[in-house]
């Protein structure tokens, strides 16, 4: 007799289920969406809920593979009871790990690694400024038998970053690398950016063993080029990195579908315990009101003249910079803008800063050099855009200026991040922010920011 409830595991990429377990599940595998239809006379807006389910065969209902644990979670919960034969294990441990001369994994890492191996697919969640990318090679190098693997990052700084890592690990002849001008598709390890795979993965999909998504938390949808990528890649090993995790429900679950769950975590704060990430120090400083900001209307206005263009904000960042590097600390001071930037760099310029600015437009010699002057102190301070949110390893950095305020908890996550390695030097980081209350918008991001601040235990 056919049971009720059962999995059939396909692929890495879709399995089978089931209709009477779809229809059990079916409220945990929605998200919330929103659609227009036009009236006669205008376009109305209405609210609903998306299936992620695939599709419905005359066999049971296709769904993403990295949906199993989450099905069967629930399915315990209900009491149902479902039948599934778990595929073969993949991926063989090396009986003995080998690390590279100079390199040793912390306990947290071998605690992470040995999750990942147990799970063979699902994201691995650890703060910046633990190394989450020698963590991942650290992954690939306890694994006995791959043949080739690919990883996948979003900027071509995290893409050089990562293959001189790697080096260390696999020799320089292991390596491939493709973007930003290189396409080399037959090594061991290939590291490529998500829009330049994205042109070979029809070609490419087959050819692995394992794949690793660096900062998952970009996959924000399920029409996005991580999920294209990723329905087209069919390694089994799936294992995603990132420092946080989208609050976004289509974000989380597209993360999901095509890769896993959480299955290990570290926190900053258990970081900071242990002594390896530098403790973190909360300054802010209250910015005054100015009517006419209240005034404005639309948020981009509002921004522009309350954050971007405001002059005495402007002038209190770079005054806070030029007193930290007068006592030999390093600076970096993030803003969202380019136009912000240039403003910035200007008034740097004409109080005598020797600084940097550091954009999407600026190569990728001219980032690395700079990174490479900042950390050594070369030169005391870098004005960069999100470019340098992510992935960008400052060990010597005293202080983060967070000039362009927002309220995404992962990219203020981000920033910080920037800062909180330690070196013998260095045990702390210190964190500017700024109240801005000229205006209701720039009061909620704000809000969102400090109540980050304060669940982290940041602000005493």
């Amino acid at each position: 007799m056919q049971p009720l409830y059962w999995i059939r595991y396909l692929d890495p990429i879709e399995s089978l289920m089931s209709p009477l377990l779809s229809e059990l599940v079916k409220p945990k595998l929605q998200y919330p969406t929103v659609w227009y239809k036009q009236s006669a006379f205008r376009k109305i807006r209405y609210e609903g809920q998306k299936s992620t389910i695939i599709s419905k065969t005359k066999d049971g209902h296709m769904f993403y593979s990295g949906f199993i644990p989450r099905i069967l979670q629930i399915a315990d919960g209900l009491k149902a009871k479902v039948v599934y034969e778990k595929p073969q294990k993949f991926l063989i441990p090396k009986k003995e790990m080998t690390f590279p001369e100079g390199i040793t994994p912390r306990q947290f890492q071998l605690d992470l690694i040995n999750q990942a191996l147990e799970a063979e697919r699902g994201v691995l969640k650890a703060p910046t400024g633990t190394g989450k990318t020698i963590l991942g090679l650290f992954l690939i190098n306890s694994i006995d038998n791959l043949e080739q693997v690919l990883w996948l990052c979003h900027t071509k700084d995290l893409l050089y970053q990562t293959a001189e890592e790697a080096v260390k690990f696999f020799g320089s002849n292991n390596i491939g690398i493709i973007g930003d001008g290189h396409r080399d598709t037959s090594k061991f390890l290939t590291i490529a950016t998500r829009q330049s795979f994205k042109e070979l993965a029809d070609d490419l999909g087959t050819s692995y063993d394992m794949v690793i998504v660096d900062e998952t938390h970009h996959i924000s949808k399920f029409k996005s080029d991580y999920v294209e990528i990723l329905q087209k890649v069919f390694a089994p090993i799936r294992i995603g990195l990132t420092a946080t995790v989208s609050t976004d429900i289509e974000a989380r679950l597209a993360m999901e579908a095509l890769i896993g769950p959480v299955v290990g975590e570290f926190t900053i704060n258990k970081g900071i315990e242990e002594g390896f990430m530098a403790e973190i120090k909360i300054k802010i400083i209250k910015i005054p009101k100015l009517q006419r900001i209240r005034e404005l209307r639309r948020y981009p206005d509002v921004y522009e003249q309350g954050v971007v263009r405001r002059l005495d904000r402007n002038k209190l960042i770079m005054d806070l910079v030029k007193d930290y590097t007068a006592q030999g600390k390093s600076c970096l001071i993030v803003v969202n803008q380019i136009e912000h930037g240039n403003l910035l760099l200007s008034m740097a310029r004409n109080m005598g800063l020797d600084t940097e600015f550091i954009q999407g437009a600026t190569d990728a010699d001219a980032r690395v050099l700079a990174k490479i002057a900042l950390d050594k102190s070369h030169i005391k301070s870098v004005i960069a855009t999100t470019v340098w949110k992510e992935g960008i390893s400052i060990p010597s950095l005293n202080v983060v200026i967070n000039a362009g305020g927002g309220k995404s908890e992962i990219a203020t996550l981000q920033s910080i991040g920037r800062g909180t390695r330690t070196t013998p030097e260095k045990t702390e980081v210190i964190i500017h922010d700024f109240f801005d209350q000229s205006h209701p918008f720039l009061l909620d991001h704000f809000g969102e920011r400090f109540c980050l601040y304060m669940n982290n235990q940041w602000i005493k």
